[in-house]
């Protein structure tokens, strides 16, 4: 394809791509502090001050406090790990036969004293500042429609992830004609012209537009990539790990036989269930030579009648929440897998990173600070591409306008209508400003 093809395809995906990508970038430069922003906007549900000398209750006990209050409720999913200052925060859903739905599927428990703090139905904009953060979470990830708005983003981060390969390859300067040679010997080679690519020149205009949306792009191009990749990771898994499994090797390890279903009304014995999990956790860690940090979750899948548990270990990237997961029968307790974020898989190594680039879960505050500034250099691409593609569309127009008044030129004279040589191919600037 000629380089005129690519820079067509760039603004036409870029046209496509830039109300989505605005949204985008403008939720994710505050999700980059989702958590301090959470805490601020819900601390009553989400702050759980440590009383002087208090021991945390144990989030298993606080589970059964919790279904004796409420007969209709079931909780699957339990935290095990308290953090100072901090509430313990359950899933929750209708138990099978319940008088009626639930109006929350959030409820906080304060974890030294066993006090309930609240609920909430996570990302309704109806309950208020409580869930300003999921809501905008929600917007971010899925356009507050997981049936659909999942897919369409992961496309979006598809063709976003193309885009920028393509942006890229569009500021390289173009080659130079042998007869411009002496040019290159006065400090303009292909490298000092690339360099011009990277600066934004004073002044307002269209000029100091199409600088910031060029430059922008190039300074910040390794995290855009990043971001728009790791996008697909989490929206568009049939397209990413087909790819990942191509370049880095196969993603998943050999498939282990996977257990029944749990029979209606059966309650599984959750305090022999994490004891069991320790007990395989700290055998996979001991022959795999991995250090085993604090407990994440224990969670129950009854359709699938698996347990799932979660740890940190030295396999997991940040210090922020593990992801060092083993399952087993729900059943008979036997082994079905063990994941360790790093270590274990190529592919799954590297979406881990790319995954913790994306959600700010390594590089602490400064790594954060960048995502936030990331989002609004989104925020203004897609804006300055916008403007370009305006100024651009006026341009043809006028052109087109000019053309139909302007007597014809015979090309046998050796000029084009624009009043060039013949195969100049583009406007004078004279002309363009017409």
């Amino acid at each position: 394809m000629k380089r005129s093809h690519w820079l067509w395809l760039h603004r036409c995906v870029g046209l496509v791509l830039a109300g989505f990508l605005l949204v985008a970038g403008l939720t994710g430069s505050l999700l980059a502090f989702y958590r301090p922003l959470d805490e601020a906007f819900a601390a009553a549900l989400l702050k759980a001050p440590q009383p002087v000398g208090a021991v945390a209750l144990d989030p298993l006990v606080v589970r059964e406090r919790l279904l004796r209050r409420h007969a209709g409720l079931r909780i699957d999913a339990v935290p095990l790990s308290v953090e100072p200052g901090r509430s313990l925060a359950f899933l929750v859903q209708a138990a099978p036969g319940a008088a009626a739905a639930l109006a929350i599927d959030e409820l906080y428990v304060d974890p030294w004293t066993g006090r309930e703090l609240g609920g909430r139905l996570w990302g309704d904009p109806a309950q208020g500042r409580v869930n300003v953060m999921p809501f905008l979470y929600r917007l971010h990830y899925a356009l507050l429609a997981p049936s659909w708005g999942r897919t369409v983003l992961g496309l979006v981060a598809l063709l976003w992830s193309l885009d920028c390969l393509v942006g890229a390859y569009l500021t390289l300067p173009l080659r130079m004609p042998r007869r411009e040679g002496p040019l290159v010997r006065q400090g303009r080679g292909w490298w000092a012209r690339w360099r011009q690519a990277w600066c934004v020149r004073r002044g307002a205009g269209y000029r100091s537009t199409v600088d910031l949306h060029r430059a922008g792009g190039l300074w910040l191009w390794a995290l855009l990539f990043v971001i728009a990749w790791s996008g697909v990771s989490f929206n568009l898994a049939p397209v990413y790990r087909p790819v990942m499994a191509a370049l880095l090797g196969p993603w998943e390890a050999a498939a282990l036989p996977q257990a029944a279903g749990l029979a209606d009304g059966v309650e599984p014995d959750w305090p022999a269930a994490r004891a069991h999990a320790r007990a395989l956790m700290a055998a996979a860690a001991g022959a795999a030579g991995i250090a085993v940090g604090r407990e994440e979750s224990l969670a129950l899948d009854r359709g699938a009648g698996t347990w799932r548990y979660v740890v940190h270990s030295d396999r997991d990237v940040g210090p922020q929440r593990g992801q060092s997961t083993l399952l087993f029968d729900a059943v008979n307790g036997a082994l079905l897998a063990v994941q360790w974020p790093t270590g274990q898989q190529a592919a799954r190594t590297a979406t881990t990173w790319l995954t913790a680039l994306h959600t700010g879960r390594v590089g602490g505050l400064p790594l954060r600070l960048l995502l936030a500034a990331t989002g609004l250099v989104v925020a203004m691409l897609s804006v300055t591409g916008a403007l370009i593609w305006a100024r651009k569309r006026a341009g043809r127009r006028c052109l087109r306008h000019a053309g139909a008044l302007r007597p014809p030129v015979s090309r046998a004279a050796g000029m084009d209508w624009w009043g060039d040589t013949a195969g100049a191919g583009r406007p004078t600037v004279e002309n363009r400003r017409r």
